[in-house]
Parts: C-alpha cells; structure tokens; sequence
C-alpha cells in the first residue's frame, strides 16, 4: 500500500466485512482499503467517535456512568452518561 493510501485508510474491508486496521488477516479474500471518501467509512468514523468521546467523558469526569452507545452508526453516534448534573457548553468544549 502507498504511503498516501495509509494515511487515508480508515478502515479495510474483506471479504464484505469491515475490519480494523489494526487486525491481522487471517484468512485470504477479496480485500479493499476504506477512506473517508467511501460510504462505508461514514459509520467506521462515527462508531470510532463514539469511543473517543466516551474516553474523553471518563478522563475528565470521573465516575460518570456510561450507557453503550448505538448500534446503528449510519447516521450518528451516541452514548448517554448517568453523570450528577446535565454537561454545560463549557463541559463540551473540554469534551
């Protein structure tokens, strides 16, 4: 893969199913590489996103319960947080 390539993967795809980049292959099969400009990346970026922002709520607010997030990422992503008061602006500019 070129070195232009792998900074824009988000995601590879084998065989049909998305896997992370970071996997290793175990098995051979048609195989394509996912960048931001492909439809399917949409929900690799969101489902990723999820996360990021769940870590950032742990980090900075400790002891904040976290309820999974989604499982359809097609059009959004979310997590609720159980969490003594509501976030104000300034809580989400740290997130």
């Amino acid at each position: 893969m070129g070195e232009r390539l792998a900074k824009a993967a988000v995601a590879g795809e084998l065989d049909g199913v998305v896997v992370d980049l970071r996997a290793p292959l175990t098995r051979s099969g048609p195989f394509r590489v996912l960048t931001a400009k492909d439809p399917e990346a949409g929900e690799v970026i969101r489902h990723s996103a999820e996360h990021v922002m769940a870590d950032a709520v742990e980090r900075l607010f400790p002891g904040t319960i976290i309820d999974a997030g989604r499982q359809d990422h097609s059009e959004k992503f979310q997590y609720d947080f159980r969490f003594p008061r509501g976030f104000n602006p300034e809580d989400l500019e740290r997130i």
